[in-house]
């Protein structure tokens, strides 16, 4: 998510209105969503760490492109090759971490150890490209991502462990198509109508053309004979219910956040200033992560994804009845805690509770699932709020203009309700699990 203040920095640049912005994080969110998939399936024929490395050598050329855009058509583009590269980074990155993990609780630890980093770096993130937008310009921000990948490479070079090549797996080009037609199709007609219209001919051929594809997937992939996702993955409860889980809750936590990032550029903070609020949001919730390891070795999965589900909730009902004429970092010191936090506990669990209840030759397949299942709620979070405002009459002042944000925000508590109820109904992991059981769980997948 872009802050709001590099967001306004955009629209004075390239003359983009409302909807144009929302399509640059789109852009980055819908080849995210629809290619993780096609990216566990490379990784098992080419390796993770290769696959690393690209991931992220393409993400630094699409923030380059982005950096360097002159229209917001442009910056639309740089961000979908980003995107490409994110889908790629996410899931390979999780495998590697957790890959040398040879019991269920010390692959908890390595999610534990996993999300935290990722949270930092989300908020270190935030700070650097404030700093860039601050100093130079919103295009610095694009910029300076390629120096990092740069250093990133030569760590993953020099450090990362790469994995075999799984026996037996071949490119499944029919499903490939079919499945990363099929969910980026869905979510470019979500987006097409919530910014537009549900009856335009590019929303209405958008959903034809995918739901053609995902009626197709299934049936392309009982004639492979190594099937990119076998379905019957999704007959096992616990993994399932995660999936659900990170859908749901990726969706409401991108919500907040996107409502913060508007809040924040409505009321003129500057990136500077922004970036304090995602460091509280991201940032000291982060510091949990010390603690989480521990944790996930006294609690199971359910009750931490039930927690932070719950903490979640609260935060997004208390940020919603917080005024936009308060101003001050203090007034929303608590929601943002509770969210940060609430997201944190969920996302290290329900990772931890899918990849503890799949073989553990299915590692790439199951970190590329839940990372799909991830960016489609983050995806569809901004999009829905969005949509909201723009059914809405239009606002008279801020204050009428806030309240539709803060309808949103409870639509995000009432989502996150929902992923509670399921958690606690439909998740069950196994009283004594067994490593072996771990290494022997599904059968039915071919590989």
């Amino acid at each position: 998510m872009v802050p709001g203040p590099i967001v306004h920095g955009i629209q004075q640049s390239l003359g983009a209105n409302g909807a144009d912005l929302a399509w640059v994080t789109a852009a980055f969110l819908l080849p995210a969503a629809s290619l993780a998939l096609n990216a566990g399936l490379l990784s098992d024929l080419f390796g993770r760490k290769r696959m690393l490395m690209i991931g992220v050598s393409v993400v630094a050329a699409g923030e380059t492109l982005t950096g360097l855009a002159s229209s917001i058509h442009q910056l639309q583009l740089g961000q979908a090759v980003t995107g490409v590269g994110a889908g790629v980074v996410i899931p390979a990155s999780l495998a590697i971490a957790t890959a040398g993990a040879p019991t269920a609780l010390s692959r908890s630890r390595g999610v534990a150890t996993w999300t935290m980093t990722l949270s930092l770096a989300t908020m270190v993130g935030f700070l650097y490209s404030s700093l860039l937008s601050k100093t130079f310009a919103w295009q610095a921000s694009f910029l300076g991502v390629a120096p990092l990948a740069l250093v990133g490479l030569v760590v993953i070079a020099l450090f990362a462990d790469d994995s075999e090549i799984v026996p037996g797996r071949s490119l499944d080009w029919a499903g490939q198509v079919t499945l990363a037609i099929g969910i980026g199709g869905t979510l470019f007609a979500v987006a097409s109508a919530a910014l537009g219209s549900w009856t335009s001919v590019t929303t209405l051929l958008a959903a034809f053309v995918a739901l053609t594809s995902l009626a197709a997937f299934p049936l392309a992939e009982r004639r492979e004979a190594t099937p990119m996702l076998n379905l019957d993955i999704f007959k096992v409860p616990t993994f399932s219910a995660a999936v659900v889980a990170a859908v749901i809750g990726s969706f409401a936590f991108m919500g907040s956040v996107y409502v913060l990032s508007v809040r924040l550029g409505l009321q003129g903070k500057s990136a500077t200033d922004s970036a304090i609020y995602f460091v509280v949001l991201q940032g000291v919730p982060s510091l949990l992560g010390l603690m989480l390891p521990r944790m996930m070795d006294h609690f199971r999965a359910r009750p931490l994804i039930a927690t932070g589900l719950i903490l979640l909730t609260t935060g997004e009902v208390w940020f919603a009845f917080v005024p936009i004429t308060r101003t001050g970092l203090l007034v929303l010191l608590g929601p943002l805690l509770l969210i940060g936090a609430g997201f944190l506990f969920i996302f290290s669990a329900l990772t931890a509770a899918a990849m503890n209840a799949i073989s553990a030759r299915h590692l790439n397949l199951t970190t590329a699932v839940i990372s799909a299942a991830r960016n489609i709620g983050l995806f569809v979070g901004p999009i829905a709020i969005t949509a909201l405002l723009q059914r809405s009459a239009p606002p008279s002042n801020l204050d009428d203009l806030w309240h539709g944000y803060s309808v949103g925000l409870l639509i995000c508590a009432a989502a996150s309700l929902l992923a509670t109820y399921t958690t606690l109904i439909w998740l069950r992991e196994a009283r004594t699990p067994t490593d072996e059981a771990w290494y022997s769980s599904f059968p039915r997948q071919t590989s």
